[in-house]
């Protein structure tokens, strides 16, 4: 068979036939059929060295191009010829360049021939081209059409260490002449980065692929191309993502300053509302990759053991703090916050660094709407909240327009969860604050009547959780903090002047101005109760019994107390908590009646036990129950003591004395067992 005539053959028979149309098997068996006369013809062209082997290697090559000559090839032995003729090095650049091209066309979408490379262990020899600057650009198509979306050579190309050829090809001084493969370089680099075999065995071009990557990814041919920058350096970060790479052998210096310029480069240097479609969706998922990375890098323990805060890259990130890009403010945030877990580093932040300045010139800027720099900020500043002595130099946080601005934010709930997370670190244990949350601001509304309202309108039980635990805190800090630094009669927690002038002459004034408090805020009253009627967080439940407990030993605290006793639910939740069931009226007239005739016998009190408000054990499975029950008790007997009658309505006396007597059996009877 001559070139011509296989020409002729190729065009003919390529076109589908009507028979063809509702068995696709027939038009296959019948062109395998025609190709054995070619198959015989290129065997023996071979044979005898015959120059139109590289003829009829053209024409195939052409004719390949046509959907219905791919099985054809590939059940005929054409595609098995020639991926030999691959694997021979006395086969010229001519022929080889045609046997790539009906290898990549054979094998485009045709998982049938793909299995024959891979089956027959062929991708090695479509490799080895590799290595010829002159088919560079032939092979590494070839290699894509054969890996894309077909598993099975992504693992064989794995195995065989194909990725260490092409990192090679990325950092060769030739890299001009086959600058247009370059994105199929990358991508098929990342097809094998997922089928990476263990650290022990990576070569060491593997160790180096960030590397190789990145620099690539800076270079003057790829910087200024959004789409192309984003693709070199995503598959940069594939490999920084991997388990080895990340933590069994963290990143190392030089590699980290790369990634950074990359970062930056990535933020600075491109408009993702000017680019082109492609490139700005490119850009889009670039970015997000960018800061997962970042994340896993910065969160490592052998990380922040080897920067620390006066290190070149700290110091980057502290830089980033008060760019005007919110993407890097936000990634300084992520990393910054990774880097203050301890107090240590948390207070040099604070105190050295007057990192907490740009945070809150972040929150407290009404133009600032970015939900993850939002996030991000409010993230850095819980860790920041943490140590005693950093709570009130950040109390501009809790300023109108601070973290009280962000609970307004209904569009974005996760941002509103942070605002108020932090806004009941802040409060914990820190009078400033306290302060803070409970003044009147010119809109004539507190902070805490900002968190109230959040409280209402928010669906999410992680929301309203934490505004009732911020409530909580600050009824904590008004019964175990001085008063007067916290409210005083001049703070406007009232508009009662009667009430002012008379706590100014009062021998009782922190109770007094914890009452005027109360009286203003009657709205926290739905968020205490929601403390213990939840039943989602038992330990949040033992804290508001400690919390309970101590204001119950004040009339002004009793009073809120008893008032967050008349919601739906509280009761029943305390009498379990005391005795383990729910109160029946049946038992209370029983035990009313008792109590109305003569004591036969003296029984156990509260008092006599020697108990008191006792905080919540801490630990994942600490046993709460004994501390809940004898801090509900301690509380119901501490409204007995402050009970009154007028400004009880709506509390049965009897039912919290039935608990009480009930309650103190059942701890004196478990002291007697200790």
């Amino acid at each position: 068979m001559t070139p011509n005539d296989l020409e002729l053959l190729l065009k003919r028979e390529g076109e589908t036939l009507p028979d063809e149309k509702d068995n696709v098997d027939v038009g296959v068996e019948r062109r395998v059929a025609l190709l054995k006369d070619v198959l015989e013809a290129c065997n023996t062209a071979k044979d005898t060295a015959s120059p139109d082997l590289e003829i009829l290697a053209e024409k195939l090559g052409d004719g390949s191009r046509t959907v219905n000559w791919r099985k054809p090839y590939g059940e005929s032995g054409i595609l098995a010829f020639f991926l030999d003729i691959l694997g021979e090095d006395s086969s010229s650049t001519t022929l080889k360049t045609q046997a790539l091209r009906i290898s990549g066309n054979s094998c485009a979408d045709t998982d049938s021939n793909r299995a024959r490379v891979v089956d027959g262990n062929k991708l090695s020899n479509i490799a080895k081209q590799l290595d010829d600057l002159n088919l560079v650009k032939f092979a590494v198509p070839v290699l894509y059409n054969i890996m894309i979306d077909y598993e099975p050579a992504q693992k064989l190309a794995s195995e065989s260490g194909l990725s260490a050829r092409l990192l090679k090809l990325l950092s060769a001084s030739t890299i001009k002449s086959y600058m247009p493969v370059v994105p199929y370089v990358c991508k098929i680099l990342a097809l094998v980065v997922g089928q990476q075999p263990s650290p022990s065995s990576a070569s060491e071009e593997d160790s180096q692929a960030a590397n190789v990557l990145l620099k690539l990814a800076l270079g003057a041919e790829t910087r200024d191309d959004g789409e192309e920058f984003s693709s070199v350096v995503s598959v940069a970060l594939a490999y920084l993502a991997t388990e080895d790479e990340s933590k069994a052998h963290p990143i190392a210096d030089p590699e980290l300053d790369l990634f950074l310029e990359a970062f930056y480069h990535a933020q600075t240097n491109f408009k993702i509302e000017e680019e082109e479609e492609d490139s700005a969706e490119a850009l889009k998922q670039l970015n997000t990759s960018l800061m997962n990375v970042l994340a896993d890098i910065t969160s490592q323990d052998s990380f922040s053991e080897s920067h620390n805060l006066e290190s070149a890259v700290s110091q980057t990130f502290l830089a980033w703090l008060h760019h005007d890009l919110p993407m890097l403010r936000a990634a300084a945030c992520l990393a910054l916050g990774n880097l203050s877990r301890s107090d240590e580093a948390s207070t040099a932040l604070v105190s050295k660094y007057n990192a907490h300045e740009a945070l809150v010139d972040i929150l407290t800027n009404s133009s600032t709407r970015d939900g993850q720099l939002l996030h991000a900020s409010m993230s850095f500043l819980k860790n920041l909240a943490i140590p005693a002595q950093n709570k009130a130099k950040l109390s501009g946080l809790l300023e109108p327009n601070g973290l009280p601005r962000i609970y307004a934010l209904d569009t974005v709930p996760q941002v509103q969860f942070a605002a108020i997370s932090l806004t009941r670190l802040l409060l914990l244990n820190c009078a400033e604050n306290i302060a803070k949350m409970c003044r009147r601001g010119q809109s004539g509304e507190t902070p805490l009547e900002t968190a109230v309202a959040l409280f209402g309108r928010s669906d999410a039980e992680p929301t309203k959780m934490e505004a009732a635990r911020s409530a909580g805190t600050i009824c904590r800090g008004l019964h175990s903090l001085p008063v007067k630094e916290m409210l005083s009669s001049s703070s406007s927690v009232t508009d009662n002047k009667d009430l002012v002038e008379s706590i100014t002459t009062s021998g009782n004034e922190d109770s007094l101005l914890r009452h005027a408090f109360y009286q203003s805020h009657t709205g926290i009253i739905k968020l205490l109760a929601f403390l213990i009627t939840q039943d989602k967080w038992p330990v949040l439940r033992s804290e508001a019994w400690f919390v309970f407990a101590l204001m119950a030993r004040s009339a002004d605290g009793a009073l809120v107390v008893a008032d967050v006793l008349k919601q739906d639910g509280a009761l029943a939740v305390l009498s379990t908590t005391i005795t383990g069931c729910k109160p029946s009226s049946e038992i209370v007239q029983d035990v009313t009646d008792e109590a109305d005739g003569e004591n036969k016998g003296e029984l156990a009190t509260p008092q006599s036990l020697g108990l008191g408000p006792q905080q919540v054990p801490a630990g994942p499975k600490a046993d709460t129950g004994p501390v809940d029950q004898e801090n509900a008790l301690v509380m119901c007997t501490e409204l007995e003591n402050n009970w009154k009658k007028e400004e009880f309505v709506g509390l049965d006396k009897s039912e919290i004395q039935v608990l009480v007597k009930e309650g103190t059996e059942l701890v004196a009877a478990y002291k007697a067992k200790q």
